[in-house]
């Protein structure tokens, strides 16, 4: 059985890492946190490297307690000094069972049979590690939580992991790839450079975690026309203690350009949350020539949570 804390995920990767061609902070770190709110099944040590190549899977037999609930599967590879390194995933509502078009509320203690498809993924595990399994019943911020706090209960004969190994490089045949192709970048003066941060806070009095996601191209001009360009998004993820109706985010963006005789710029920014019935979406767009609105709109909605 397990009943994972709302922030079991935080330590996993962006939905989307891009890195943009630097040092990201969009990646995994070690998963050790988010396996101590997991049900772990660890391997013995391996004797030889086991290089996993393709798309895994894994079968459950597994009932909740409630008539919404979700399951994510890590697979991670266990360093024999405790580091857990995030490989792949699987991730499933399980409402969407048996269709994403038409889910279907669980029966509260009723097994379920389900098998899903790990993320596909080339990587070996060393020889003296061991692979790690963590199933959690929450994966936040990349999934937004049920509405209520579930209990998974699983039965272990109906539950299986079919790894996808490749057993032998013998025959295959080297890829050979032509010359790239590229255009010349033009002329470029950095006024700012680009940063990627991402920090992690947790207010102890009202246990409320906020992780914050801030993606920065800096300030640049691209000399050949004259135009400066300034670009950034910023990603506020927030939930508290054991509630999952406390669960929100705010995403706010920046794009500015600007010549000598003219400066454009677009600002935005879209709230999230919820409450056991609906989601909330609440934003704004707006518009500047030279630093005066031109054009704005605002946005507030009502979506029912039909089995999200």
């Amino acid at each position: 059985m397990i009943s994972s804390p709302l922030t079991t995920g935080v330590q996993g990767q962006e939905w989307c890492p891009y890195g943009q061609g630097r040092i990201s902070a969009e990646g995994a770190r070690d998963q050790r946190a988010d396996d101590g709110g997991s049900l772990c099944f660890d391997s013995a040590m391996m004797d030889t490297d086991l290089p996993l190549t393709g798309v895994s899977k894994i079968r459950l037999r597994v009932a909740a307690d409630k008539p919404q609930a979700q399951v994510c599967v890590r697979l991670t590879d266990l360093a024999p000094d405790g580091t857990s390194s995030f490989v792949t995933f699987a991730l499933l509502n399980l409402t969407h069972r048996d269709s994403h078009e038409f889910p279907v509320p669980l029966t509260p203690g009723r097994f379920e049979e389900l098998e899903l498809s790990l993320k596909p993924v080339a990587q070996v595990i060393p020889a003296g590690h061991r692979l790690r399994v963590a199933i959690s019943s929450s994966y936040w911020p990349m999934a937004w939580p049920s509405p209520e706090r579930t209990i998974l209960t699983f039965d272990p004969s109906g539950c299986r992991l079919d790894l996808a190994v490749l057993a032998s490089e013998e025959g295959l045949v080297p890829v050979a790839f032509a010359e790239p192709l590229w255009a010349e970048p033009g002329p470029v003066t950095v006024k700012e450079p680009a940063r990627q941060l991402r920090s992690l806070t947790t207010d102890l009095p009202t246990e409320r975690t906020e992780l914050t996601a801030m993606s920065d191209d800096g300030r640049f001009i691209l000399e050949d026309t004259g135009t400066e360009i300034t670009s950034w998004r910023r990603k506020v993820y927030g939930v508290s203690g054991d509630d999952p109706a406390s669960c929100a985010t705010t995403v706010t963006c920046h794009e500015e350009f600007t010549r000598p005789d003219w400066n454009a710029r677009v600002d935005c920014e879209i709230s999230f949350s919820c409450d056991r019935d609906n989601f909330y979406a609440r934003g704004w767009v707006k518009a500047y020539e030279r630093g005066a609105i031109f054009a704005e709109r605002n946005y507030d909605e009502v979506i029912p949570r039909d089995c999200m």
